[in-house]
């Protein structure tokens, strides 16, 4: 039994080592090209890797805020964009708006 214990910590271990850590701009990357062919759940995940990645130009909180907005989960949105704004990105003030119009169209 403690054999197998080692065993299983060992390969653990190797799993851990194998596993490369993607750049959070290689996320971005990869949910802007799902966005683009309409991949929205496939360009959310990588946005959500990429801020897990620690991304911090808070260019994947904009896009995934606009994900968020285009699945109506507005109060998701807007801290998306708050946070994005936080981290220093330029939200587009008409995207903002819209997100407002939509968000209050569905109340």
């Amino acid at each position: 039994m403690q054999e197998r214990k080692r065993l299983l910590e060992q390969q653990l271990e190797k799993d851990a080592i194998a596993t490369p850590e993607v750049p959070a701009e290689l996320s971005v990357a990869l949910g802007s090209a799902y966005f683009r062919l309409n991949r929205l759940a496939d360009a959310e995940r990588e946005y959500v890797a990429a801020i897990d990645a620690g991304d911090v130009t808070g260019a994947a909180q904009n896009n995934v805020a606009v994900i968020y907005m285009m699945t109506e989960r507005f109060d998701e949105a807007k801290e998306a964009v708050r946070l994005a704004e936080e981290a220093g990105f330029n939200v587009n003030p008409l995207f903002k708006e819209d997100l407002d119009k939509r968000a209050a169209a569905a109340q």
